[in-house]
């Protein structure tokens, strides 16, 4: 078998799958607090939620939400692209997160505090 050069198996993963599985995704997990005061530990296959989010931020319920959405929809798009298959654990955090959010969705005001990232 012939080596690819580096720049093939990074910019083409689908045609080399094989050497994908040696470079891990860069996953961060992040901390949240509902209006209720209760925090959670939330995670991402990929570090483009630092594009969507500021620790210390509030959000209101919405806003949040199509964040986390877009955010989690293009980390698992990554995954897809690297190893043939969306991600599981960004759909599933996804799910969980819109649950949480359709709790609260009649309290007048709520808003989620992004509190920070995780290394």
């Amino acid at each position: 078998m012939i080596a690819a050069p580096l720049y093939l198996t990074l910019h083409f993963p689908q045609l080399f799958p094989v050497a994908f599985p040696l470079i891990p995704m860069p996953e961060i997990r992040f901390e949240v607090q509902w209006p209720d005061g209760q925090h959670e530990i939330c995670y991402s296959p990929s570090l483009i939620v630092q594009d969507y989010f500021e620790p210390g931020t509030c959000y209101d319920l919405d806003d949040f939400q199509e964040r986390a959405r877009t955010a989690l929809k293009i980390a698992s798009d990554r995954v897809q692209v690297k190893y043939g298959r969306p991600c599981g654990l960004a759909i599933g955090q996804l799910q969980t997160l819109e649950e949480r959010i359709i709790s609260y969705q009649g309290l007048s005001g709520a808003q989620v505090q992004f509190l920070r990232f995780l290394a």
